[in-house]
C-alpha cells in the first residue's frame, strides 16, 4: 500500500430490518427483483382511518398520499429478556436497535468488545412515546399561556431521553467498552454514522465500530408533515434521479454494519463482506430552498 494511501475499512458484519426483508440477503433480493414495497398506511399503526387524512394538501391536517413503506415483521427479543426486565414496555424502536446491533455483532464474531463503540443515526423524536411527550409538553405550555391549570401528564424517563437512550442501552447490554452516541442528520443520518465510525477506526480510537441507521416513524405526523412541506410524492412512488420523480414515500427500517480496519480484519480472519475505501461529509451550502440542493455545492461534496 502506498505511504499516503488511506487503509480501507472492512465490513465484517451486517444486519437489517426493512419491509419484507429481515436479512441482508432478502433486502438485496428485493432490489434485484425491483420490487416496489409500498402499501396503504396501516389503521392499526396509526390509530385512525388513513382515508380520513387524505385530501387537499393545502389543509394542515391532510396529506396528498396515504401510501408508505413500513415494517410489520417482529424481531426476536429472547436474547435481552433477562438483561432488560422492562423490555416489553419499551417502544419498538428500542427493540429494533437492540436486535440489529446484536445480529450484526453476532455475524462479525468480534470477541473482545472493550475497544468497540456504537454510533446510531436516527431522528430526534424517534419513538411513539417521544412524539406523545412532545405533544403533551406543547399542551402544558398552551394551558399556561392561557392562564389555565396545566394537565397532569406522566412521563417516563425513556420518553424524555429517547434520542440517545436506545444507543446507550444497546452499548450497555452488548458490553461495548467505548460506549455509544446518537446523531440526527435527517436523511443522511445512516451515512453520517458510517463515516464517523470509519474516522474512529482510522484515528485508532477504536478497533471495531458498530454503525447503525434506524427509523421507526409515527406515520400520520410524518406523512402529513412531508405533504405540507411539498416533499411527499402524490402518486405514492419514489423514483430517485428519475424524470418522473415527484417526491418521496415515507419509509422505515434499519441497518447495522460492524467495521474494522482491513489489516485487522485480515489478521483476525474475519469474513469481509465489502470494503469502504473512502468517504466524506459536506454541506452543499446556500441554495434556493430546503428541498433544492446547490448543484455547485453537490459537485464540491
Amino acid at each position: 500500500m502506498p505511504v499516503n494511501a488511506v487503509e480501507p475499512i472492512a465490513v465484517v458484519g451486517a444486519s437489517c430490518l426493512f419491509p419484507y426483508a429481515t436479512t441482508p440477503e432478502a433486502f438485496f433480493a428485493n432490489i434485484m427483483q425491483r420490487r416496489a414495497l409500498y402499501r396503504p398506511l396501516s389503521a392499526k399503526r396509526m390509530g385512525l382511518d388513513p382515508e380520513s387524512l387524505k385530501g387537499n394538501p393545502s389543509e394542515l391536517s391532510k396529506t396528498c398520499s396515504t401510501v408508505a413503506s413500513f415494517v410489520e415483521e417482529s424481531v426476536d427479543l429472547s436474547p435481552f429478556v433477562d438483561l432488560i426486565p422492562e423490555i416489553d414496555r419499551l417502544d419498538p424502536f428500542f427493540h429494533w436497535v437492540l436486535h440489529l446491533a446484536h445480529q450484526a455483532l453476532k455475524q462479525s464474531k468480534v470477541k473482545d468488545r472493550s475497544r468497540t463503540g456504537l454510533i446510531l443515526g436516527n431522528l430526534t423524536f424517534a419513538t411513539e412515546q417521544a412524539e406523545e411527550a412532545l405533544e403533551n409538553m406543547l399542551l402544558i405550555n398552551i394551558a399556561r399561556g392561557l392562564g389555565l391549570k396545566p394537565p397532569k401528564i406522566s412521563l417516563q424517563s425513556e420518553d424524555l431521553f429517547q434520542s440517545a437512550l436506545p444507543a446507550q442501552m444497546a452499548a450497555r447490554v452488548l458490553n461495548l467498552g467505548l460506549g455509544a452516541y446518537a446523531l440526527d442528520a435527517a436523511c443522511a443520518s445512516g451515512l453520517y454514522a458510517i463515516e464517523l465510525a470509519c474516522r474512529e477506526l482510522r484515528m485508532f480510537k477504536a478497533d471495531s465500530m458498530l454503525a447503525m441507521g434506524v427509523n421507526r416513524c409515527e406515520m400520520a405526523a410524518l406523512t402529513v408533515g412531508f405533504s405540507q412541506l411539498g416533499a411527499l410524492s402524490p402518486t405514492g412512488q419514489c423514483q430517485p434521479f428519475g424524470q418522473a420523480a415527484n417526491g418521496l414515500v415515507v419509509g422505515e427500517g434499519g441497518g447495522a454494519l460492524v467495521l474494522k480496519r482491513l489489516s485487522d480484519a485480515i489478521r483476525d480472519q474475519d469474513e469481509i463482506l465489502v470494503l469502504i475505501r473512502g468517504g466524506g461529509l459536506s454541506c452543499d451550502g446556500k441554495s434556493s430552498g430546503m428541498l433544492a440542493p446547490s448543484s455547485e455545492g453537490q459537485i464540491r461534496a
